[in-house]
């Protein structure tokens, strides 16, 4: 049996595999054991955990933690850190944790196709819609700065 990177392991999946292994294993750990089926508070507390996220990423390239916003570290347990950014298959365990403004980044994503996979969300569908309707709109539209 050949052994595959992390990174090989997930590319070949679709935008829906992902979000059913995100969404597995957010349940498998207990991140939706306190929520009830019908709880309307779900989806306002985690698109705010997903802001959370994204605030984490800039601190890091506000305060220039650890690199720019491209790198991947690995802290150790004893507080050292290791640029894994170029490393074909880092190693990573329960002790060490990957950190940098992109790993939140990723964090994000990852937020996102839970909740997606939580309400049955066909988020390629509206991607999809999405991507085509921006290809259509004019340059810069609605003459907003940014």
């Amino acid at each position: 049996m050949t052994e595959t990177t992390d990174q090989e392991h997930f590319e070949g999946m679709t935008l829906d595999e992902l979000i059913q292994h995100c969404h597995r294993t957010a349940k498998d750990k207990g991140w939706w054991d306190d929520h009830a089926e019908g709880d309307e508070r779900v989806f306002p507390e985690k698109a705010m955990l997903m802001v959370t996220e994204i605030s984490e990423a800039v601190e890091h390239w506000r305060q220039k933690r650890m690199g720019g916003i491209q790198e991947i570290f690995i802290v150790e347990p004893d507080g050292g850190v290791t640029d894994v950014t170029h490393h074909p298959n880092p190693q990573i365990n329960k002790n060490t944790k990957p950190d940098g403004a992109l790993v939140e980044l990723a964090d994000v994503l990852i937020r996102i196709l839970d909740l997606c996979g939580r309400f049955d969300m066909n988020l390629s569908k509206a991607v999809a819609l999405k991507m085509r309707f921006n290809e259509l709109r004019p340059f810069r539209h609605g003459g907003k700065r940014a």
